[in-house]
């Protein structure tokens, strides 16, 4: 029989087993169909009172609202729970200890990324030796290689790749979104008598020799058509279509069509064996400033945020999810992202920092939300901020009681010859590395700078040699160990 997870064209519907791609195309969740999909809407009924915080169904006339009464009470688990040990006298700074099946996040505390379940240029076992308490992994790429198939047949990702903390894995939303242009974006979120308008304009002004028509038709007429060779040309992106039900896309590796649905996604995760999971999220490109577009892709996320739950919580497999509050930097969208997804039954929650098109949020901008944000949210469940490890904004958010951070920085630049130090940032490649030979960061106690001379490092890199690379990428992750060893200190200590 063959897996579920294989791919080619074979994918899985939200409330119905997995499918083929070609009887997709003839169903009511095609492309051409306004119609939105049975479940779990049907089973999600409520009263009308609420539809200024609930989010709307793509069909008013159709589907119901995602209630959260329609949900389960959230209860904790006994293979997964927050307790809070210390809060700064100072700040919202908390120390805390997340548990899970695969041992304890000591909060706050940094989660080093793998996206292809490895650390760059450091193994697993390695990472094991030098403490790092739990890794993040990119749903999207460890489905189009090895696939599902592969991990789960291995036992979960925590055997395939030999790593034994928590392991927390996205949706593959991020990722899959960030290939889709703007026009994909607009395009999916057109009302039904926009799309027939647009369609009645192409029709007037094909039909007249010379394209004459009124400004907005040939407008209209213009953008149909710029899409149409974008699509043809193949500029846009390897993502098809976006709708109702999720992203449609090819995989970079083979040209494979595959769809991501909340509940796909779902089970992927599932088939991995994370701790800690995400549901699927919409991200509208950076470029997009259209506030009613924006408010209906919030909605849709809700959705998608529900229906991830739901598939979660019938098997929950000893795993956690996480909910991801949106809305880029309207607070109002923010508002009403906290106000509905604190109402669900989520074992925590995370920030979203970023657009799909790439960071919507300064450095200054994301430190003010993040402040305003943070009292909003239940103090008895963890808090994540996505994708953020520079030390400037950690520093500054962990005094809101931002919990866990994930980010590839520290591992990305020490590839690249920039170190992590007390008194800032270095580049070993300086000709003032030379002839150095002494630790590239004297008093740090790491397997490189015990070991190795700024000297030695910068002839490494300087002959692009890949042990280089792995060398600073050692001290970046040890610094960051430890920058959070000390971040934890000092809290209990009262000085955050």
């Amino acid at each position: 029989m063959a897996s579920p997870f294989a791919m080619g064209r074979r994918i899985a519907r939200p409330g119905h087993c997995f499918t083929s791609l070609v009887h997709l195309r003839h169903s009511r969740f095609s492309t051409n169909s306004t119609s939105s999909p049975s479940s779990p809407d049907q089973s999600l009924a409520s009263s009308s009172s609420s539809s200024s915080v609930y989010p709307p169904p793509p069909d008013s006339g159709e589907a119901a609202h995602y209630a959260p009464s329609s949900f389960p009470s959230h209860s904790s688990a006994s293979y997964f729970h927050f307790e809070v040990l210390h809060t700064s006298k100072r700040s919202g700074a908390r120390v805390g200890r997340i548990h899970t099946p695969h041992g304890v996040i000591e909060t706050p505390g940094f989660v080093a990324v793998g996206t292809n379940g490895t650390l760059k240029h450091i193994s697993t076992l390695h990472g094991n030796e030098m403490g790092v308490q739990a890794m993040f992994m990119n749903t999207y790429h460890l489905l189009l290689h090895p696939g599902p198939d592969v991990i789960s047949s291995a036992g979960g990702l925590h055997k395939f790749i030999q790593h034994k903390t928590p392991i927390m894995t996205d949706s593959g939303g991020f990722q899959v979104m960030s290939m889709a242009s703007r026009d994909q974006f607009i395009y999916s979120h057109q009302l039904p008598e926009e799309k027939e308008e647009e369609e009645a304009a192409r029709r007037e002004a094909e039909a007249e020799a010379q394209g004459i028509g009124d400004e907005r038709s040939k407008k209209l007429l213009a953008r149909a058509r710029d899409r149409e060779k974008n699509e043809e040309s193949g500029y846009i992106s390897l993502v098809q279509r976006i709708n109702e039900d999720g992203v449609y896309f090819k995989s970079y590796r083979d040209g494979t069509e595959v769809v991501l649905t909340p509940e796909t996604s779902v089970a992927y995760q599932k088939s991995f064996g994370a701790d800690i999971i995400i549901p699927l999220d919409e991200l509208p490109p950076v470029n997009c400033t259209d506030h009613n577009r924006l408010l209906n892709s919030l909605h849709r996320t809700h959705r998608w945020e529900a229906r991830s739950l739901l598939a979660h919580k019938k098997d929950p497999r000893d795993q956690a999810m996480y909910a991801v509050l949106h809305g880029g930097v309207d607070r109002e969208l923010r508002q009403l992202s906290i106000d509905y997804l604190t109402q669900l039954p989520f074992d925590g929650f995370a920030i979203g920092s970023s657009t799909s098109a790439g960071p919507s949020l300064l450095v200054g901008d994301l430190v003010s939300l993040v402040e305003w944000m943070s009292p909003k949210l239940p103090k008895d469940k963890p808090c994540h901020l996505l994708g953020i490890g520079d030390l400037e904004s950690i520093g500054d958010c962990v005094a809101f009681g931002i919990d866990t951070f994930d980010s590839a920085y520290p591992t990305r630049i020490g590839r690249h010859g920039t170190i992590l130090t007390r008194q800032g940032k270095k580049s070993i490649t300086k000709i003032e590395n030379k002839h150095k030979h002494a630790p590239m960061d004297p008093g740090c106690s790491c397997f490189t700078c015990r070991n190795y001379s700024a000297s030695y490092l910068y002839h490494l890199h300087k002959a692009y040699e890949p042990v280089g690379m792995q060398l600073t990428t050692i001290h970046n992750l040890h610094f960051m160990l430890n920058y959070f060893k000390d971040v934890r200190e000092k809290i209990m200590r009262d000085e955050i």
